[in-house]
């Protein structure tokens, strides 16, 4: 089941924040200059699919910043979402 205590977890805890903050190191390695290619490939590599086209809107917007935090940020909403916390 989803909990509240779970977000939360997802949101504050410091390890999460750590992997975020490396994957986005990876990808920046990776060659992902762009938003664009950084956010495909995020989602690449943490879910295994492209952006659907309402993802690829809101990623934009939130890695509009340029800043290592909006990358960081980006890659710890990837971890939360469902796709990735979930095996179907």
């Amino acid at each position: 089941t989803t909990t509240a205590p779970r977000a939360l977890l997802m949101l504050n805890n410091s390890f999460v924040q750590h992997s975020a903050d490396r994957l986005s190191q990876r990808l920046s390695r990776d060659g992902a200059a762009t938003p664009g290619e950084l956010l495909t490939r995020g989602f690449l590599v943490t879910i295994g699919r492209p952006p659907s086209a309402e993802e690829r809107q809101l990623a934009i917007a939130l890695l509009a910043a340029g800043t290592p935090a909006a990358r960081r940020d980006f890659c710890q909403m990837l971890f939360c979402l469902n796709e990735f916390l979930y095996i179907e």
